[in-house]
C-alpha cells in the first residue's frame, strides 16, 4: 500500500501588481500557455481586450515579454486573479525544476496542471534492470482559514 506524506507551506503573492503579457493568437516560435476557459482568464484582461467572449482563447507568455503581447499588471493576491496566479506559480515551480534539476522526471497531471516531479531512489528496485523513483506533487492552493495561499508537497511512498 502506498503511503502518502504531506507538507503545507503558507507563502505570499508579491504586494506590487506583477506585469504579463497577453495575446489572441498563437505563435509557435515562443512558449505559450493556453487559456481556453475564463475561469483563467485575469479578472480585468477586459481592459486590453475589451471584446473578449465566453469561449474565447487568450495566450499568456506570463512575465516573457514578445513582440505583439499586450501588458497587463496584476495584483496576484486578488480573489479574481486566484487561478490564474496557480497557473503561474506552477510554472515557475516546473522552471525551476527543469534547469536546478535536469536529471528529475516531470509531468502535469490533471485538470487543475499540478506539477509531478519523479526523482530517482538511492534504494534498489524491486526488479531487476529497473529503477526506483519517488514521486512528489506540488499543487498551489488557498488555505481558507489563513486566508493565504500555499504550496502542498506531497510525497508517494510505498
Amino acid at each position: 500500500m502506498e503511503k502518502l506524506l504531506l507538507n503545507s507551506l503558507a507563502f505570499e503573492f508579491p504586494e506590487e501588481p506583477v506585469v504579463f503579457y497577453f495575446c489572441h493568437e498563437y505563435y509557435s516560435d515562443r512558449p505559450l500557455f493556453r487559456m481556453a476557459s475564463s475561469i483563467l482568464w485575469p479578472e480585468n484582461i477586459r481592459t486590453i481586450f475589451p471584446n473578449l467572449a465566453e469561449g474565447d482563447e487568450i495566450f499568456t507568455s506570463f512575465t516573457d515579454q514578445y513582440e505583439g503581447m499586450k501588458p497587463l499588471a496584476l495584483d496576484l493576491r486578488h480573489e479574481g486573479n486566484y487561478y490564474f496566479a496557480k497557473r503561474y506559480a506552477n510554472r515557475l515551480i516546473r522552471k525551476y525544476f527543469q534547469s536546478h534539476f535536469p536529471q528529475c522526471i516531470l509531468s502535469i497531471i490533471n485538470i487543475t496542471k499540478d506539477n509531478e516531479i519523479w526523482v530517482k531512489s538511492n534504494e534498489p528496485a524491486e526488479f531487476a534492470n529497473c529503477a526506483r523513483f519517488d514521486r512528489f506533487l506540488f499543487r498551489i492552493d488557498f488555505n481558507k482559514f489563513k486566508k493565504k495561499p500555499e504550496l502542498l508537497l506531497l510525497k508517494f511512498r510505498k
